[in-house]
């Protein structure tokens, strides 16, 4: 029979709520509205900026060959035909070029610029070498005699910045060549305004000053750049009267990180450059721009901004007209509609979830459109760039980490909207129980026997029989509990045990408690829980098992196991609570660190029958658990590898959120970390065991169940992604300092920033939602958690690499002052994250962006590895709590509330195939 079908006004009010047309309508704006406004965003930032100035022509560019892979360090010899294409594209934008060699060929652009009509400021490069200087001399003396296009002859190019020559040595070069060559020919140095300053020899010997203005190297903001300029010809003018003023280098690039306050874009290089040719034109300033065309090579001595001084590209298009508005990128129009599309295709589940609501649609809508933005920004930055060795890298891992983390960002923040925003769940087993559901619906309600597995291992009995305690008051009738201590060596461990069984067997009149001691035997848990299986009684139907710890409510059994009445159930459970959180803060914040997987992410998985099964407060069907060979000796977490073998088998599960008993936190850090170690290492011994059922088109799960597993398991992978992109960040970091890396671009990490900070801020809401906490021990939880990423990446890469690996039982109730600190690798990591922190920080000197956003990026991988070292020095504290005031408390029946109503979901619909 059907709850679906019964046609009662009590079905009614459990249908699952339905969208109103309002509501539906309402959706759907904030979808539009969302992508209209990404997409106003987006014009707004890559719209065409309006440049007044409108040169006719530029005076001169600086010369050195095009092309995506030449560099004058590799010697490259460039051809005559490659020179004739770069003159031919030079005439396009300006009247002369200035040279800076007459070697590799170079000799030989001076004669093709003059017959394409190009006048030529010459240059003769002088290093501290004399004979390479002589060389330089006697070339390009003989040039500028057979060239009549030479109307100036440049000896040296920042020869005095690099202190190549000095300012005796420079004027006698210069001197030389002014003898040598007509004297119809002006010439001189070109230096930094700086240098010439101090350089009154050279200034003297030379027809004209040459100065280089570059103010964006001055950390300068565009809007000052000309206002500089100005002032250095100004006190140039000043220093030396009457002598001629030569602009050698003006410019500035059109793409790459900032240098202080000076920011390249390609509008403000075209403003700067058109604007300073349409005043120096006004002033009667003779000028030349660098450069001529983009320089790819320049990367590995002047950082991201040293290819893009050109005013042509490096295949030789121009990057700008001079005149009209100038476009941030051409490639922003295309990238920007994808993105959109992109945000808005993100965005459209949300209209087709089964319980989202008009607030929660908001909130992902402007998440999905965000995300995509920040990608598509990213991916603009990329085009355009001239990739070498070091940006490919930095490019391709930066995007793989950084798309990665949004996307497990964007599950993160899915999960908190479902749980904080959206409508009631419709499968969660009602507070009353199952039993009252079934009724509602016709089914007729079972109290099938249930048999209570407890495995235990040197377990304190005090703890261990608190827990019988709480058992042998259940009102629930049809019940045995096995007690299956294995591998304890210890007598004292066991005959308490073995005498309490005894006791409340005499106590209730009849043989519940059954005693076993195994050991030794093999398997961990798995086999002392397959030997208590022998040992079950023939009529139990249910196994429920039991940590040691556990304490239950007497209304545990007769709540949840009519459940299986529906023959179709194959497990049940109920959350995992703690009892021990008043012992201590670390305690307290550990029992909260739970709450939120099982208020929220259990409550997700149980909507769609994809739970993760977890080894106590759990009911099995038992035909089902010996239809699949009983627990798995071979996994360390028999319990989720039964519960996705299950879900395999197509049984279906049913949680609740009710809390029906409460264990005991671990009892140190060190436990703590020990146990989600034990989870993310068998976690990944099922993903290899189950992985051919796992992928797109295998039968057994449906693609809700898959993906509820992968995104799952993607949260601790990421973990181990962490760990590596720490140990590469700090080895790159460390490199940085004696060799020219390239840092991922500011785009790219400010993703990867902020897809962690969305995570962090998404569980905090669950933590703050789950506990109920203020929000400084909502924070103290969050921190606690993240304090794990360390132990669950090496997990992860551990169970990799091996197969197998010991059980080490989670020590509770019998907590020791620790002798060795537990957190080392922790503590060292974090170490050398500050350590490279601080060299990101010294290394800034220019306050680039992208730098001070790797500097925070290490500082965030820092941070739950610092949180790790902490607490792990609590357990080198004294003992303060006492085993007897943790045990004694046996919890009444809890039921976690939530921010909606309960939920209205049934078994009985299930069990009906609704």
């Amino acid at each position: 029979m059907s709850i679906l079908t019964t046609g009662s006004t009590a079905v009614d009010k459990r249908s699952p709520p339905r969208r109103t047309i309002l509501s539906l309508t309402l959706m759907l704006a904030v979808v539009a509205g969302t992508a209209m406004t990404h997409l106003g965003i987006w014009r707004d930032k890559t719209a065409p900026v309006d440049v007044a100035a409108s040169p006719s022509r530029l005076q001169s560019v600086s010369y050195s060959p095009s092309g995506r892979d030449f560099s004058p360090e590799d010697d490259h010899h460039v051809s005559v035909a490659d020179i004739r294409r770069d003159m031919a594209a030079i005439n396009g934008v300006a009247d002369g070029i200035r040279t800076y060699t007459v070697s590799d060929g170079q000799d030989r652009a001076p004669g093709i610029a003059a017959r394409m009509g190009l006048k030529v400021s010459l240059g003769i490069w002088l290093n501290a070498d004399p004979e390479h200087n002589r060389q330089e001399i006697d070339q390009a003396v003989s040039i500028a005699r057979a060239t009549p296009n030479v109307v100036r002859v440049v000896v040296g190019n920042e020869s005095l910045l690099r202190a190549d020559q000095t300012d005796e040595s420079l004027a006698a070069y210069i001197a030389e060549v002014r003898s040598r060559v007509p004297r119809r020919i002006p010439v001189g140095t070109s230096d930094t305004w700086s240098e010439l300053l101090t350089a009154p020899k050279t200034v003297a010997v030379s027809d004209f000053v040459g100065i280089h203005t570059l103010p964006y190297w001055e950390k300068l903001d565009s809007s000052g750049a000309l206002p500089y300029a100005m002032d250095k010809i100004k006190r140039i003018r000043q220093a030396y009267p009457g002598k001629p003023i030569w602009i050698g280098e003006i410019g500035w690039p059109s793409d790459g990180d900032n240098f202080g306050d000076a920011h390249a874009s390609r509008p403000e290089q075209a403003r700067i450059i058109r604007e300073f040719a349409q005043d120096a034109k006004r002033m009667g300033v003779e000028y030349n721009v660098i450069e001529a065309f983009d320089q790819p090579w320049k990367t590995a001595i002047e950082g991201s901004p040293g290819p893009f001084w050109g005013v042509l590209d490096a295949d030789r298009q121009p990057k700008w007209q001079l005149h009209g508005a100038v476009d941030p990128k051409p490639e922003a129009y295309v990238v920007g509609v994808v993105s959109v599309l992109a945000g808005l295709l993100l965005s459209l589940p949300a209209l087709f979830r089964r319980r989202a609501t008009v607030l929660q649609t908001l909130l992902w809508s402007i998440a999905a459109h965000g995300s995509a933005g920040m990608t598509a920004w990213a991916v603009l930055a990329a085009i355009g760039v001239y990739p070498t060795p070091g940006t490919v890298i930095m490019w391709c891992s930066g995007l793989a980490l950084g798309g990665i983390l949004l996307v497990l960002a964007l599950a993160d923040l899915d999960e908190m909207t479902r749980t904080l925003l959206g409508r009631r769940p419709t499968r969660l087993l009602p507070a009353e129980g199952a039993a009252s559901l079934l009724r509602s619906a016709g089914i007729a309600v079972r109290e099938p026997m249930v048999s209570v597995h407890i495995a235990a291992r040197n377990e304190d009995p005090a703890m261990l029989n608190a827990t019988l305690d709480s058992l042998a008051a259940q009102e629930y009738r049809a019940f045995e509990v096995v007690v299956a201590i294995n591998n304890t060596d210890d007598v004292s461990l066991i005959t308490p045990v073995e005498e309490y069984c005894r006791t409340l067997n005499e106590r209730l009149g009849r043989t519940v408690f059954k005693f076993a001691n195994f050991n030794p035997i093999t398997g961990f848990k798995a086999g002392a829980l397959n030997r208590a299986l022998a040992i079950t009684a023939d009529e139990a139907e249910i196994i429920a098992v039991l940590d040691a710890d556990y304490a239950v409510s007497p209304l545990w059994l007769s709540r949840l196991a009519p459940a299986f009445s529906d023959p179709a159930v194959g497990l049940v459970q109920a959350p995992q609570e703690h009892r021990d959180g008043d012992q201590s803060l670390l305690k307290r914040m550990m029992a909260a660190e739970y709450r939120a997987f099982f208020d929220s992410g259990m409550v997700e998985r149980n909507e769609d029958n994809a739970l993760i099964a977890h080894g106590t407060m759990i009911m099995v069907r038992r035909s089902a658990l010996e239809g699949v060979g009983g627990w798995s000796e071979w996994c360390i977490v028999e319990d989720t590898e039964l519960g996705l073998t299950l879900l395999e088998q197509g049984w279906k599960q049913h949680y609740t959120t009710e809390r029906l008993g409460a264990g005991i936190t671990p009892d140190s850090f060190k436990d703590f970390r020990q146990q989600r170690h034990r989870w993310a290492y068998g976690s990944v011994q099922i993903m290899k065991a189950h992985i051919k059922t796992l992928l797109p088109g295998a039968k057994g799960l449906n693609a809700s169940q898959k993906l509820h597993f992968w995104s799952g398991w993607a949260r601790w992978w990421s973990d181990a992604l962490g760990l590596v992109a720490a140990a590469g960040a700090i080895s790159w970091t460390f490199l940085a300092t004696v060799l020219p890396l390239h840092l991922p671009p500011p785009e790219v990490t400010a993703i990867a920033i902020a897809a962690l900070m969305l995570r962090a801020l998404a569980s905090m809401a669950l933590t703050k939602f789950a506990s109920r906490h203020g929000w400084g021990e909502t924070l103290g939880t969050s921190l606690l958690g993240m304090s794990l990423n360390y132990t669950v990446g090496a997990a992860v890469l551990k169970g990799l690499f091996t197969k197998h690996e010991p059980f080490k039982v989670t020590s509770k109730g019998k907590r020791k002052k620790a002798t060795k600190y537990p957190a080392m690798p922790e503590a060292i990591l974090s170490g050398l994250l500050v350590v490279a922190c601080v060299i990101a920080v010294v290394l800034n000197h220019a306050g680039t962006v992208s730098l001070t956003l790797w500097t925070i990026l290490l500082a965030v991988m820092a941070v739950p590895n610092m949180v790790a070292a902490l607490l792990a020095a609590s357990d080198l504290m004294p003992i303060r709590e006492k085993v007897a005031e943790i045990v004694a408390a046996v919890p009444e029946p809890v039921t976690v509330p939530l921010t909606v109503p309960q939920p209205t979901g049934t078994l009985a619909a299930d069990a009906a195939g609704g």
